[in-house]
């Protein structure tokens, strides 16, 4: 909202190649795991973990998966296309039918997507040949070409950050909300997010886990009434728990719980005034908030 950018700077970095270690927990033994298993070893390159859709499990299982850093002497190979775009995107769609289609999803999870990494092969690594070795820019790379379809729906992307004591309330909140109301929640990834000190709008105030939800509606107004309270819902929980959400996805919330998450926003709005007069740049978030 305040301007355009014209030029960047991107600071690039080597690739490298992670031992990839995959681990199911009980979701209340997460926060017990990262911080004496990830957090300070400077090994870890990347972590993220999932959280069960299925009927059997519904948010209480966690699949962990934790890419540390390994030596290794040989070349990386490039970037591969994905062979599997068509099964991902049948089961995905299949998930979006029900109980049955989700609980399919997670055993396949569960059981094959680990399998289906492009690990680099034994005649290219020189160390830990049992373990499955990837590159970092291959795991980073996704087309999401799965997720194309003609079926009549639409896929909401939602984050909330967390403090990462209250993981264990935030998901059993989402539980009875995504259940009391019927939303149609089809994933839930959990990142790590780090105290950021430096943006005018903060979504990170200390150490935080950051919820990806993933739901899915189909276009009637129905739907939208139900996925609108499931949001608003969400938020107070998340604001009840010192964290907060991310703001340019659906403007569901009102000004008191934008205002309560964000202490920080009238500031920000009255820089935009000194900075944008005129209002040059505008956005539907500006428009409906900074009245």
């Amino acid at each position: 909202m305040f301007g355009v950018i014209l030029d960047a700077d991107i600071q690039l970095v080597d690739n490298e190649v992670y031992t990839l270690e995959n681990q199911d927990l009980d979701y209340r033994d997460f926060t017990a795991y990262y911080r004496t298993r990830v957090a300070g070893d400077d090994k870890v390159g990347l972590m993220y973990a999932r959280l069960s859709v299925s009927p059997t499990s519904y948010l209480r299982e966690t699949a962990v998966h934790v890419y540390r850093k390994t030596d290794f002497n040989g070349q990386i190979p490039p970037i591969q296309a994905s062979t599997h775009d068509r099964l991902d995107r049948f089961v995905i769609n299949f998930s979006k039918t029900g109980g049955l289609g989700r609980w399919v999803r997670w055993t396949l999870e569960k059981r094959f997507a680990p399998k289906l990494h492009t690990c680099l092969s034994r005649n290219q690594a020189t160390v830990q040949k049992e373990a499955c070795l990837v590159s970092r820019n291959e795991e980073m790379n996704d087309s999401m070409a799965y997720l194309k379809n003609q079926l009549n729906d639409t896929d909401i992307l939602q984050e909330y950050f967390i403090p990462q004591d209250r993981m264990p309330e935030f998901v059993d909140g989402l539980r009875s909300m995504a259940r009391q109301d019927g939303s149609n929640l089809l994933n839930v990834t959990i990142r790590v997010v780090q105290k950021d000190g430096v943006t005018a709008l903060p979504y990170a105030k200390q150490d935080m886990f950051a919820f990806v939800l993933y739901f899915n509606q189909r276009l009637n107004d129905k739907e939208c009434r139900i996925l609108r309270k499931t949001t608003v819902d969400l938020i107070d929980l998340a604001i009840s728990l010192r964290g907060t959400f991310y703001l340019p996805y659906q403007l569901y919330y009102s000004s008191e719980q934008l205002r309560q998450a964000y202490p920080e926003i009238d500031a920000f709005f009255l820089a935009k005034q000194r900075f944008d007069p005129e209002r040059l740049f505008s956005s539907k978030f500006y428009e409906k908030y900074a009245q």
